[in-house]
């Protein structure tokens, strides 16, 4: 994923109507990754086609893409989840994965990512359960990163620390 600065610099050298690939390309997304930002409210629509191609005004996906909380300056990615829950202080004990996801400054994919990786029945150090109502206990989710932190980054499947990770150590 590339920078906003990176992504407007991208877009001025498209021309005025632009491709999937070439939003793929000024992004640092990959095409598939688009072409599911097409289903989400307010992504620009009314594409024109040239043959099979659908073609969008490049001006209103970039404002579309700006306003995105993935495009932040500030977004973090999944090696600043210690950090950021140390820091993060919401405002209420039991988050949904978007409300925890927003407060580390990642998105909903990050949190469910190790929600469904380290489930009760793959590891020995389960991510914190969701209740009936799709909350986690912030305190345990916060502990969980803080715990199976490594120089501030999350354990990582590929890497080998995955879901075999024994509670209590912080290396496989």
């Amino acid at each position: 994923m590339k920078s906003p600065p990176e992504v407007i610099e991208a877009f001025a050298a498209f021309p005025q109507l632009v491709s999937t690939k070439q939003i793929a390309a000024a992004t640092g997304r990959s095409i598939p990754g688009v072409q599911n930002w097409v289903s989400l409210p307010g992504f620009p629509g009314s594409p024109s086609r040239e043959g099979r191609t659908k073609l969008r005004d490049k001006d209103a996906v970039l404002a579309w893409y700006l306003k995105q909380p993935f495009a932040s300056t500030d977004r973090r990615g999944p090696r600043g989840l210690a950090e950021a829950a140390r820091n993060a202080a919401p405002h209420r004990d039991r988050l949904t994965d978007a409300e925890t996801a927003r407060a580390l400054k990642v998105t909903p994919a990050t949190v469910r990512y190790y929600a469904n990786t380290y489930t009760p029945e793959s590891s020995a150090a389960p991510f914190p359960e969701a209740d009936e109502d799709g909350r986690r206990e912030w305190v345990a989710v916060r502990d969980w990163l803080l715990r199976y932190s490594r120089s501030g980054r999350p354990v990582s499947t590929s890497a080998g620390l995955g879901p075999a990770l024994k509670p209590g150590s912080r290396t496989a």
